[in-house]
């Protein structure tokens, strides 16, 4: 140690001891060994000291303030999140995760069914449409990898996008076939393109769609109907016949086939993602769920089984009916007044590409990072093709290739997806479509009747969210939540 280091020490304990200037400088200038020091250097010294001891006291006192911020965040979240699932009155516990600069948050709430053990953060759930985005990003990242198939002869600027279901080498006609008629009753499916698929402006009429056809009544409700194992082409068969029975050629207003093409006409449609599919099968020569293992699990850093295909792999390889055994992990998905449970029954397994993955939080958060970051396409043009939105029917939604838009007020924008009973899987973007750096992903387990699903604006409006109000309203209040903690601008 130097002679001004040793000084300095000295001045430091006797700074400690609360010894004042002029006592500090007799006491160092009478040690023999430090010698005679000068007052200003003393003076000096001590200003120094005073100075790093201020320093120190304030980094632990900032320290002190973000550790409160956070815990104050994580309590007001968590609180969110319990007032989010009263409405469900113990059928359906929820899940949340949080990801924003200096903060993960990751909840849970309620039991994982009814009679069962409560809910913990890595616990599974069905993530219902939210599987649309990932089959989105499977499906361009194919196209990416120039894997699509096309039949010979057919133009290599069709490869992509706008490739259309004919044109692709291995996909059977029985699967797409007077699915979309024109006025004069001549099929036009086969003209539909991959695009217009992705995007829900197909023409293709959703299975689902209980006010045109009778398809939900008579192939899904019913004990007779529990533990049927879907296939896609089974879907595609009943479909048709349901539309032939109710006369329905199509889901597009007017009669021009362009109309359709113009990319103007959107609804909503399980059906063309269930084509999708199919299209990824042919294209990879692998099973869907061998698919998403192959170019989406291992690219993202996903674990399998944290993720995989309801009914037809994992736990559920091999089961009718989960009743009390499957995966233990597995919470559950209710709806509407009964409540029905969504998760019990194989009837489920109808939802192939359009909604039939399981998964836990922290694998979406994964997901929807790697895509806004640039990690997952080669060329960030593939993303940009997913954020291409347009209006819909649904209040403030516009839809892109897999991937909703929902505005919140005058600043915020979300992107991702909503699932049947309020599963949700969003990146928070400014006004200028620039990601934040906040993700959220999670559910509440219960899908509420249409009518209840609004959402209110500071200005006084509403608009309908889909079907997934709960879970809007749940993230607009975490968005606040983290604005006041200083974790978002």
């Amino acid at each position: 140690m130097d002679h001004e280091e040793a000084v300095h020490a000295m001045i430091s304990d006797l700074l400690h001891q609360g010894a004042g200037i002029k006592k500090i400088h007799r006491i160092v200038t009478g040690d023999p060994e430090l010698g005679p020091v000068g007052l200003k250097k003393v003076e000096r010294l001590m200003k120094d000291l005073r100075a790093k001891a201020a320093d120190v006291t304030q980094a632990k006192s900032h320290e002190t303030e973000a550790r409160e911020r956070r815990a104050d965040v994580v309590r007001h979240c968590q609180e969110a999140l319990d007032i989010a699932i009263k409405p469900n009155r113990g059928f359906g516990g929820g899940l949340m995760h949080v990801e924003a600069p200096s903060i993960s948050i990751k909840l849970a709430s309620g039991s994982i069914r009814p009679g069962f053990r409560q809910m913990d953060p890595s616990d599974q759930f069905e993530i219902a449409s939210v599987t649309k985005t990932f089959v989105a990003a499977l499906l361009l990242r194919v196209i990416e990898l120039n894997m699509l198939p096309l039949h010979p002869g057919v133009d290599p600027a069709n490869a992509g996008l706008e490739a259309e279901l004919s044109m692709i080498n291995g996909l059977s006609e029985k699967l797409y076939c007077n699915m979309v008629m024109d006025s004069e009753g001549v099929d036009r499916s086969s003209e539909v393109t991959l695009r217009m698929l992705l995007s829900h402006r197909n023409g293709f009429v959703d299975h689902w769609d209980s006010e045109k056809i009778e398809f939900v009544t008579d192939e899904i409700y019913g004990d007779e109907n529990k533990n049927r194992l879907w296939s896609v082409q089974e879907t595609m068969d009943q479909l048709r016949k349901h539309m032939r029975k109710a006369g329905v050629t199509g889901k597009w207003r007017g009669n021009d086939f362009s109309k359709l093409c113009s990319g103007k006409c959107y609804k909503y449609t399980d059906s063309a993602y269930e084509i999708i599919g199919q299209v990824i099968e042919v294209a990879t020569g692998i099973t869907l769920r061998e698919a998403f293992r192959k170019y989406i699990y291992e690219r993202v850093g996903i674990d399998y089984p944290d993720m995989y295909q309801t009914w037809r792999e994992g736990p559920d390889e091999g089961l009718e009916n989960r009743d009390r055994c499957g995966n233990p992990s597995l919470s559950y998905r209710y709806e509407r007044d009964w409540p029905t449970c969504l998760t019990e029954d194989r009837r489920q397994s109808i939802e192939y590409a359009s909604g039939g993955f399981v998964s836990d939080t922290a694998s979406l958060h994964k997901f929807i990072q790697s895509l806004f970051s640039g990690c997952f396409f080669d060329d960030p043009k593939w993303l940009s093709e997913m954020r291409t939105f347009l209006p819909t029917d649904c209040g403030d939604i516009s839809y892109g290739l897999g991937f909703m838009r929902i505005r919140i007020g005058n600043t915020d924008l979300l992107e991702g997806h909503l699932g049947h009973g309020n599963v949700f899987m969003f990146a928070h973007v400014g006004n200028r479509g620039v990601a934040s750096g906040v993700f959220l992903a999670g559910t509440l387990n219960f899908q509420d009747d249409e009518e209840t699903c609004e959402v209110g604006y500071n200005d006084g409006s509403k608009a309908s969210v889909c079907e997934a109000g709960r879970a809007f309203v749940l993230i607009q209040k975490i968005l606040k939540i983290l604005r006041k903690g200083k974790f978002v601008d």
